[in-house]
């Protein structure tokens, strides 16, 4: 809840509904992962969690770095230097991880994002 009393949480976007109701009900979930539009889909879904949910997340976005939650675990968030639409779309988020890449995770194109490469530990 927001200080007004106002609810955090914006329903009405499909995957952030479905991602917040999985959360909200299963305990085992430790890791999101989110492109683009996935990682503000995660966003959303986490705004309005409890604290004891979000203290065992870690979230890793790629191609868009989003706000970070105070109490979500951990963040590791990858943006491209030469991704201009995931600048845009991270409205100012600053990201752990600047790399080389752009927007596109398809290993084929060169300068793509490895995202199996950057998630590992």
């Amino acid at each position: 809840m927001a200080p007004t009393g106002a609810p955090v949480f914006q329903h009405g976007s499909g995957s952030s509904d479905v991602l917040h109701s999985i959360l909200e009900n299963a305990d085992h979930i430790r890791t999101l992962v989110g492109h683009s539009k996935g990682a503000l889909v995660i966003e959303n879904a986490i705004a309005d969690l409890a604290e004891e949910k979000l203290s065992h997340l870690t979230v890793l976005t790629f191609a868009c770095s989003i706000a970070e939650r105070p109490g979500v675990g951990k963040y590791e968030q990858f943006l491209g230097t030469y991704d201009a639409l995931g600048i845009l779309g991270s409205v100012g988020n600053r990201p752990e991880h600047a790399v080389p890449t752009w927007h596109s995770t398809n290993t084929e194109i060169p300068l793509t994002m490895h995202v199996a490469t950057l998630a590992q530990p």
